[in-house]
């Protein structure tokens, strides 16, 4: 009886566990600068957008494009300015201490690094930094987009718009259907465009 009882606690502890861990993961974040269209971001995007979240499934990156997205090239500039990153594009930013500019060190560099790190808070405009537990999505600056394995958030409205906690579960959360469904949709008419046809 006692070991029915003694297996039923480890069952539970093993059931409850994953929720716990994922509640207070360490994510390893970085903010990378990129611009559609450069041909040096072209060779770290499908490295740093797509094959890092196959490594670390703890990976988020904060994108920034600046060449279709010019609010974000200022944003490039505060980033310089507080951790002497540099203007150069692509760029990856850890922290003060660890930055790469361009494809080759980008390339050269990023798998060592992220394998050598545990986690990494959020490099932040202002030279601090922040947990992902601790970020708050709906007001980074610029226009964003936030990255998790095969999942991308993307601002389409105001800096401060969106629900903070919603839009990290549905980023972090592998069954994000069953959150989607929890949301009470509105919808609203769109006016049609006129599209020229070749």
């Amino acid at each position: 009886m006692s070991k029915v009882i003694l297996s039923l606690g480890l069952l539970g502890l093993f059931i409850t566990s994953p929720v716990l861990s994922a509640e207070s993961e360490d994510y390893c974040c970085v903010v990378y600068f990129t611009g559609v269209g450069c041909p040096h971001c072209a060779n770290t995007d499908l490295l740093v957008l797509e094959e890092l979240f196959k490594k670390r499934d703890n990976f988020i990156v904060i994108e920034y494009e600046i060449y279709h997205q010019r609010e974000n090239g200022s944003l490039l500039m505060e980033y310089n300015n507080n951790y002497a990153s540099g203007l150069g594009i692509p760029l990856i930013i850890f922290n003060k201490d660890k930055h790469f500019k361009g494809d080759k060190l980008i390339l050269g560099n990023i798998s060592e690094t992220i394998d050598r790190l545990n986690s990494n808070p959020c490099p932040l405009k202002d030279g601090s930094s922040a947990t992902f537990d601790e970020l708050h999505l709906t007001t980074l600056p610029g226009k964003p987009k936030i990255w998790k394995g095969e999942k991308i958030l993307v601002r389409i409205g105001s800096e401060g718009d969106g629900d903070n906690a919603l839009l990290k579960d549905l980023l972090t959360t592998e069954d994000f259907l069953s959150i989607l469904q929890k949301i009470k949709f509105r919808f609203r008419p769109i006016e049609p465009l006129p599209v020229m046809l070749f």
